[in-house]
């Protein structure tokens, strides 16, 4: 019973940092350096080049992982909307339909 109690308390401590983490400042996303495009404006193969482009994009992930969940679960924004940004975004990347 006292395990419990204590894994309890540690999860409701960390998401509480979480969250007050999260409503300080929006989490910053950016670009690994393999992410850029080829010498001549053609793009670089959709895969991860190295372990440290997996862990950039792995920790972003994490850090933006509040917001994910607020939109996908909690429906912050509505499907309607969250569909059309998705086809706007497959447009601009030139995603076939």
């Amino acid at each position: 019973m006292r395990k419990w109690k204590l894994i309890v308390a540690f999860s409701g401590a960390v998401a509480a940092v979480a969250a007050a983490g999260a409503r300080r400042r929006e989490p910053a996303v950016s670009m690994h350096e393999h992410d850029w495009m080829d010498g001549a404006g053609v793009t670089a193969p959709r895969r991860y080049r190295s372990p440290g482009q997996l862990l950039h994009h792995a920790r972003e992930l994490v850090g933006v992982s509040l917001l994910l969940t607020r939109v996908y679960l909690l429906r912050a924004i509505s499907p309607a909307f969250r569909e059309q940004v998705m086809i706007v975004t497959a447009m601009s990347n030139a995603c076939p339909a």
